[in-house]
């Protein structure tokens, strides 16, 4: 567990010690009361002979005593004792569900004065078990293992300015939201960073869709966002699309100009749309039918006040990151609150307005924010991680808050030693604009 310094929220440590700052007086007051306690409930009322068996069970005697406490006051004070020390139980059972994060490393680049400038989206590729960090100040993708470790970079050069988003097909190949002068627009690269072309992905009247963000699922059919219309456009490989549908199906006095999206992901036969300014995750099947939401607007535990982005991990846990709240909102696979973990704070583990979300395929996540242009590796909670294994899946409902859906458990694509080719693409043997392949070695 990383140090953190007082400036750190610690998740109601303070409100604790209040507590107990107001229990520990009464706790003398309490042990008193307790040898005495035969009297009252012998000439007190029912409610302590009541009492009197909660701390006396089967049968056992209290120490006997001829002091006289008077019934009105004495009754008074041990009531008062017992409902304090009640709600102190139910605080700390509650403050026990959020954590600080486990801080495991930070995501560095080779060299002294190579760092990270706005880091502001994180894809973990199950098939390769990398991380990709997309870097706008430097206008590159870094690369790393699932540990963390750097591996690998590219630039996108003159094709875009900055990239801010990416997806990994079930091939390897890279497609990068980049931005230029005519809006957004989504860049192939193979495997080594090598460029292959760009998608022009329009609607049905031919306009220029410029999406926020990118998904892509385990067939090779993506997903952008587009919150003009908003609406969520399903597209092949070479910008063909193949249908779209609205995010509000059920909202109609929802105005579309007033919301604010977060980044899309897909996992398994769902579509995940985190609704920054409506507190909650909207859920979808892949063809577009509203499914349910996840989470409730909100600045207390288990609440979701400025969702940003989505991470799933093997396990089905589900993972919503609250730019708001500075932290990691966890639910299972019925949608039921697991716990949270983070804070507001700039020590290791801890967050400032994060953006960006993803996990690995062990019991790791990796979490970026512009703030400080860092990218944290924390660990999951053991007592969320080990909730979410023995959860057990509903069946699917399409109806809204219905039935969390079920999560595909088989998400898990089997590994290839070599990039497989298709039909659009050819991978190059040329090298990428850093001058270098994916199987070199990087001089650092």
């Amino acid at each position: 567990m990383a140090k953190t310094d007082h400036t750190d929220s610690q998740n109601g440590t303070h409100s604790l010690m209040a507590i107990k700052s107001i229990v520990n007086p009464f706790s003398a007051i309490y042990a008193h009361l307790s040898m005495h306690f035969s009297y009252l409930s012998a000439n007190g009322t029912g409610l302590f002979r009541a009492i009197r068996q909660v701390m006396a069970p089967n049968g056992a005697r209290l120490r006997q005593t001829t002091f006289p406490v008077a019934t009105g006051w004495g009754g008074v004070l041990l009531l008062l004792v017992i409902i304090v020390n009640l709600f102190t139980i139910v605080v700390a059972e509650n403050y026990s569900m959020s954590v600080p994060a486990e801080f495991e490393r930070y995501l560095t680049l080779p060299g002294q004065t190579n760092h990270f400038l706005r880091p502001n989206a994180i894809y973990f590729d199950q098939r390769f078990g990398e991380v990709y960090v997309t870097d706008p100040g430097h206008n590159r993708i870094a690369i790393f293992d699932k540990s963390g470790s750097f591996k690998f970079e590219f630039a996108g050069g003159e094709h875009f300015s900055t990239p801010a988003g990416l997806a990994i097909d079930n091939q390897g190949r890279i497609f990068v939201l980049g931005t230029t002068t005519h809006g957004r627009q989504i860049f192939a690269f193979d495997f080594d960073g090598m460029f292959l072309q760009e998608l022009s992905v329009t609607d049905k009247n031919g306009r220029p869709l410029h999406f926020s963000s990118l998904a892509v699922d385990n067939n090779t059919d993506f997903y952008g966002l587009d919150e003009s219309s908003a609406q969520i456009y399903v597209f092949d490989d070479m910008g063909s699309v193949e249908r779209s549908f609205p995010v509000f199906q059920n909202n109609e006095n929802i105005e579309n100009d007033e919301q604010v999206f977060g980044a899309i992901s897909v996992k398994g036969d769902f579509l995940y749309v985190p609704m920054a300014s409506l507190g909650t995750v909207y859920v979808y099947d892949l063809n577009g039918r509203f499914v349910r939401t996840i989470g409730y607007n909100g600045n207390n535990m288990g609440e979701l006040n400025f969702p940003i982005a989505v991470a799933i991990t093997g396990d089905n846990l589900i993972m919503v990151l609250d730019k708001h709240r500075f932290n990691v909102v966890c639910f299972d696979s019925n949608g039921t609150f697991k716990g949270e973990f983070g804070g507001k704070g700039s020590s290791p583990g801890w967050f400032y307005h994060p953006t960006s979300i993803a996990a690995n395929d062990g019991n790791s996540v990796f979490i970026g924010q512009i703030y400080m242009n860092r990218v944290q590796m924390c660990r999951i909670p053991e007592f969320i991680s080990g909730a979410a294994k023995g959860a057990t899946s509903g069946e699917v409902s399409l109806q809204p808050n219905m039935n969390e859906p079920e999560l595909d458990d088989n998400h898990n694509l089997t590994l290839n030693e070599e990039v497989p080719q298709t039909e659009h693409y050819q991978i190059s043997n040329e090298k990428n604009s850093f001058g270098m392949k994916r199987n070199e070695d990087y001089d650092h």
